[in-house]
């Protein structure tokens, strides 16, 4: 007779994925063990945002409460030319549940940005330079800032092939590029009582292991699973950060991973290769159309904020001054995939949105 045991899963990487995929299976109460080549926890100060693709499963692991005290509400996306004239907003203030930001404590006096109790997201748009630089009002009086740089093919090319390279300590000409970079610190002109701050002002109130320099690409892997190994995350679909959909994909992923294995385990039949063959390959089905439709939103959202191009500027501007009902439209659209843990109540703070079929009648 043979012995009913679930499969022990080995997960290569404490990332956002692997931690969460680990956690699901702690409570699926599937054996599991993790490696992570870094000795020790080194954040590098970026911000995270949550919103309702993901949300739910935290309401239901219990942690909604504790990531909503340490984050701020996202009402709004501020674009602005590098005069910090302004060129467009967009509104998401009508989905309050679907939204969570989270990252060296500055002074709110001198960043008057930092006394709301929401996060103020703005864009600049570089002019005749290939930079667009972003910045965020985060809990705690901090602020996070990230500089892309758009690249032609050829210096990409080189640049990848050198990329082992970055490190904290190799970043002073990158820092050097920037330091001049106007940001907007205050709320309105009156609040900035004629004031100009530039990037130079955080990165020297920022620990320099907390600036890092990374290459950015996207790709799409056809292949997620082979044998008894499969990927998640950017292991099978890197994505461009500019829809900020790549901790939430890598999230997804675990979810839906998760809730196959759980579906192979929780029977009387033994759990052979074939049927862990057949979990990965019901992983990849579910998962595959959202990731796909992600990778090429971000690519647009790339595009829209960092083109340099009359059309790109139009466009650009286009955008940032639509309606509420079209914006509304489009998040409603992304929104739609909210993955969930079949063994666990569904979550019973899920914003009212319409979702996507999904493969097990509890993943709503």
């Amino acid at each position: 007779m043979t012995e009913h045991r679930p499969p022990k899963v080995l997960i290569s990487g404490a990332g956002l994925g692997g931690l969460m995929l680990a956690i699901i299976l702690e409570r699926a109460r599937i054996p599991y063990h993790i490696y992570e080549r870094a000795p020790s926890v080194k954040p590098l100060g970026a911000a995270l945002g949550l919103n309702a693709n993901i949300l739910p499963v935290f309401d239901q692991l219990g942690l909604l409460p504790e990531l909503q005290k340490i984050a701020f509400p996202c009402t709004d996306l501020e674009l602005c030319h590098e005069t910090l004239r302004p060129i467009g907003a967009i509104d998401i203030s009508g989905f309050k549940d679907n939204g969570i930001h989270l990252t060296n404590p500055l002074d709110p006096e001198k960043y008057p940005v930092l006394k709301d109790e929401r996060c103020h997201f703005t864009t600049v748009i570089g002019h005749q330079k290939a930079h667009t630089w972003f910045t965020c009002s985060l809990p705690g009086n901090r602020i996070s800032f990230i500089v892309a740089e758009q690249l032609d093919e050829n210096t990409a090319k080189e640049i990848a092939f050198r990329n082992a390279e970055w490190t904290p300590e190799s970043n002073e000409k990158m820092i050097n590029e920037v330091r001049h970079f106007p940001f907007k610190h205050a709320r309105s002109e009156a609040e900035a009582n004629g004031e100009k701050l530039v990037l130079g002002d955080l990165i020297d109130s920022t620990r320099p292991e907390s600036i890092s320099k990374v290459f950015l690409e996207e790709k799409l892997f056809e292949t997620w699973h082979d044998g008894r190994t499969v990927l998640i995350g950017d292991a099978c679909h890197k994505m461009q950060p500019s829809a900020g959909q790549g901790a939430v994909n890598a999230m997804e992923d675990a979810v839906v991973l998760a809730n196959c294995l759980y579906d192979i385990s929780s029977g009387k039949e033994p759990v052979t290769a074939e049927r862990i063959a057949e979990a990965f390959r019901d992983y990849r089905e579910q998962r595959y159309p959202h990731a796909k439709f992600q990778v090429q939103n971000s690519k647009e959202m790339a595009r829209l904020l960092n083109g340099q191009t009359w059309m790109e500027r139009l466009v650009r501007t286009l955008i940032y001054n639509l309606p509420t009902w079209l914006v509304s439209q489009k998040y409603l659209k992304q929104a739609g995939c909210r993955q969930q843990i079949i063994l666990m109540a569904t979550a019973a703070n899920t914003p009212d949105l319409e979702v996507y079929p999904q493969s097990h009648p509890n993943a709503i």
